[in-house]
């Protein structure tokens, strides 16, 4: 056979072959990228609301006292929002994070005799600095932290 019917023949051959590779390899990008975006934009919904629950834990106000009954009630508000929107979108990391505040929360009001008793300042310390990891944690699964993909810094301007 000539090269001028082989070259084609073999380019043909190639481009098919490449073509049913590549086809369901970028079907697969996309629907992954898909999922990733759905899943990003369902946990930012929902991590609003843990935001809210968490709103009197913040690392820079850090209240003076909270007392055993409010910690009861963030204790079963997080319980709430864990089986009713957030336990199927948290990552394991944020799952870690939620878990570890849960277990505070839990310590610091086992033996609670009465909902007027405040939480030593250590406990409270201990429940803030874990409030806001799980907070920083549902930023990284949301990427609202990071500057933006297609930014004006990205491309010199």
């Amino acid at each position: 056979m000539s090269d001028d019917v082989l070259v084609p023949i073999v380019t043909a051959l190639t481009g098919l072959v490449s073509g049913m590779i590549l086809s369901p390899w970028r079907t697969v990008l996309g629907l992954v990228a898909r999922y990733d975006a759905d899943v990003r934009e369902r946990r930012l919904e929902t991590y609003r609301t843990l935001w809210t629950t968490l709103k009197g834990l913040d690392l820079r106000a850090r209240p003076k006292s909270m007392r055993m009954g409010e910690a009861e009630q963030v204790l079963e508000r997080l319980i709430a929002w864990y089986h009713d929107d957030g336990g199927l979108l948290m990552s394991r990391s944020t799952q870690c994070k939620f878990a570890r505040l849960q277990e505070l929360l839990v310590k610091a009001t086992a033996d609670c005799v009465s909902s007027d008793v405040k939480l030593p300042s250590d406990v409270l310390n201990s429940i803030i600095k874990s409030a806001s990891a799980l907070r920083t944690s549902t930023t990284q699964d949301v990427l609202s932290r990071r500057g933006p993909l297609l930014g004006a810094k990205r491309f010199g301007r």
